[in-house]
């Protein structure tokens, strides 16, 4: 899937030079986001199951024919991953125990790239949410929001057959982490009855104010500084809140 990329594909680009006609490149006329381009490529595919990976990513050579034996022999696996090796700004092993429905509302513990999962699984989920907002990430996770919310099967390898690119300027990734608590709100709204029927919606928003709090502009504090609190349960909450904002205005004292 080439999503208007300043380098587009071509065949020659494709395994064996393009010879194998199985392999095609479907591309966009505009950049449209990853969770577009994904549901793209899935509607051009073909076959019973999907496989998405990032250009830059790795994989051994046996990933595909051991998670494809393991949705084979059980049928009511929905989908399968395995444990994830990082290189190069980080070179170490995610694990990503497979974890609950419940979980998944304060923890992405399901991989964004690496997971072989049934086409029919996909669409009883709908793809991937292509609202705009998703482009400054946390696409992933709403995807496996939604697939917990409707109830899902999966089984982990433990080896670590996917090989996860990290680049100095994806730890920062500071376009993400600013808007954080943008696209949790977004997620709320999208995810509200799911998120509350299991009494975590303070814990959920509390979260992504907090987590956005380091990072957002010295504009931004009064409204993120506000939705922490008004979502703080206890003494504790607003304590980290407190130490956060110290931490931010003491780096920008430094910084001017």
């Amino acid at each position: 899937m080439d999503d208007a990329s300043a380098s587009p594909l071509t065949r020659q680009d494709l395994p064996e030079g393009g010879i194998d006609h199985r392999f095609r490149i479907v591309r966009h006329k505009n950049n449209s986001g990853p969770g577009i381009a994904r549901n793209t490529a899935v509607g051009h595919s073909q076959g019973e199951y999907i496989f998405t990976m990032d250009s830059d990513d790795v994989l051994e050579p046996q990933i595909l024919k051991e998670l494809h034996g393991i949705l084979s022999e059980d049928r009511s696996l929905d989908c399968a991953y395995t444990t994830f090796r990082t290189f190069g700004a980080v070179d170490t092993i995610w694990t990503m125990p497979v974890k609950t429905d419940r979980d998944m509302i304060v923890d992405q513990w399901m991989p964004g790239p690496g997971v072989l999962m049934r086409k029919s699984f996909y669409n009883r989920i709908g793809g991937y949410c292509e609202e705009k907002i998703f482009r400054n990430g946390n696409e992933d996770w709403d995807f496996w929001m939604s697939a917990a919310d409707k109830g899902f099967s999966v089984s982990r390898i433990e080896k670590p057959l996917y090989r996860y690119r990290v680049s100095a300027g994806s730890l920062s990734n500071s376009t993400t982490k600013r808007t954080h608590y943008k696209t949790i709100n977004f997620m709320y709204e999208r995810h509200r009855e799911f998120i509350h029927s299991h009494g975590m919606t303070d814990r959920f928003l509390y979260d992504g104010y907090f987590f956005s709090l380091p990072h957002c502009s010295f504009k931004e504090i009064p409204a993120v500084m506000k939705g922490g609190i008004r979502h703080s349960k206890n003494i504790g909450d607003y304590t980290r809140l407190l130490a956060a904002l110290s931490k931010k205005i003491a780096r920008g004292c430094l910084r001017g």
